[in-house]
C-alpha cells in the first residue's frame, strides 16, 4: 500500500512566489503505508517547462513540528562543520495546515533505477573519505557516557555479545584505556539524505539534507554504518574507511566498537517517539554489519578505492 498527501495551496503559492511568480508543478513521492511514523513526506517541484526546481519536505501528521526542528538543527550542524560543510540549507521553512515544511532548491536525489548500482559505486569513496576526515575532539567529561552505557548494559533484551562489548567499554573507561572522541555526526546517513547538485550520473559532489538527528558532538561510527548499510557497501570496503578514521582519531579496533556503542547508548537515552523494539532491531542489525568490518580492519589502508 502507498500513501500520498496532497500539498496545500498555501505552500504552492509560496513556491510560485519564490519562482518569480511563474507556475510550478509539484509531484509527490509515494510513501509506504508501513513507513516509520516520523518520516517526512517528499515532493519534487518542477517549472512549467519541466525543469527541476527543488524538493519540499512536509512533516507527518503525528509529528507536525518535525521539519521546523530539523531546520534549526540543520543550521547548527552546518555551522559546526565550518568550511568542510556539505550541508544544503533549505531556502525557507514554514507552516501550513498545522504542519511544518521546508523547501530546498535545485538538488537531485540519487538514482533509484538500474543506474543506482553504478552511481553508488562511484560516489561512495568520496562520501566515506569526507566522513573519515572530520577533526576529532577528545571528550572531557565521561560521567554521562558511563551512565548511558550502564543503562544500556542493563537492558534485558540485549544480545550476549553486545552486553560483553558494553562491559568492555565501561572497563576501558574506568581504567583510562579508552579516551572517547567526538566528531560532527549526521546520524541518519542513508541514501535518501544524500543529494547531488547535478543530474549527472557520475558526480563526486554531494550535499546532505535532513539533519534533524545530527549532533555536533557525535561518536562518528553511526555515519559509517548507516551509509554502509544503505549503499550495501562490503565489509572489506567499510574496513578500509574505518581504518582511515581510526588512524585520524588514534583509535584501536576495539575502541571503534566502543565509539559505536557510545553513540547507541546516547540514542537509547533519547529515544523520544522511537520505539524500543525498533532500537533493538537497529542495534542488532548494525552490530552484525560493523562487527565483521572491524575484524577485517587494516588501520593503515587508505580509502581511495573503497568499493573494490
Amino acid at each position: 500500500m502507498l500513501y500520498v498527501k496532497n500539498i496545500s495551496q498555501e505552500i504552492k503559492d509560496r513556491i510560485i512566489a519564490y519562482n518569480s511568480g511563474r507556475a510550478v508543478k509539484i509531484t509527490p513521492h509515494t510513501t509506504k503505508q508501513n513507513a516509520p511514523a516520523d518520516n517526512p513526506l517528499i515532493y519534487s517541484v518542477f517549472t512549467a517547462n519541466n525543469e527541476f526546481l527543488g524538493v519540499i519536505h512536509l512533516s507527518p501528521d503525528k509529528f507536525p513540528a518535525r521539519l521546523e526542528c530539523d531546520y534549526q538543527k540543520t543550521i547548527d550542524f552546518h555551522k559546526s562543520l565550518g568550511r568542510r560543510s556539505l550541508v544544503q540549507l533549505p531556502e525557507f521553512c514554514g507552516w501550513s495546515n498545522g504542519l511544518s515544511y521546508t523547501f530546498t532548491h535545485g538538488l537531485y536525489p540519487l538514482r533509484s533505477n538500474i543506474s543506482w548500482a553504478i552511481q553508488k559505486r562511484y560516489i561512495a569513496p568520496y562520501i566515506l573519505r569526507w566522513i573519515a576526515e572530520h577533526s576529532p575532539v577528545q571528550l572531557s567529561e565521561v560521567v554521562t557516557l558511563k551512565n548511558n552505557l550502564t543503562e544500556l548494559y542493563q537492558e534485558q533484551a540485549l544480545q550476549r555479545q553486545i552486553r560483553e562489548n558494553i562491559e568492555n567499554a565501561l572497563n576501558a573507561l574506568y581504567v583510562g584505556d579508552w579516551k572517547p572522541i567526538l566528531v560532527p555526526s549526521h546520524n541518519d546517513f542513508w541514501k535518501g539524505n544524500i543529494m547531488l547538485p547535478t543530474d549527472k550520473l557520475l558526480s563526486r559532489e554531494f550535499r546532505l539534507i535532513d539533519c534533524g538527528a545530527s549532533s555536533i558532538d557525535g561518536y562518528g561510527l553511526q555515519d559509517f554504518v548507516s551509509l554502509g548499510r544503505s549503499f550495501a557497501i562490503s565489509s572489506r570496503a567499510i574496513s578500509k574507511a574505518l581504518g582511515y578514521f581510526a588512524s585520524n582519531c588514534s583509535l584501536s579496533k576495539e575502541q571503534l566498537m566502543f565509539q559505536y556503542l557510545a553513540g547507541m547508548a546516547h540514542l537509547y537515552k533519547n529515544l523520544g517517539e522511537f520505539p524500543l523494539e525498533r532500537f533493538h532491531q537497529k542495534l542488532n542489525r548494525e552490530v552484525s554489519y560493523v562487527g565483521p568490518a572491524l575484524l577485517n580492519l587494516n588501520e593503515s589502508i587508505d580509502i581511495k578505492n573503497t568499493q573494490r
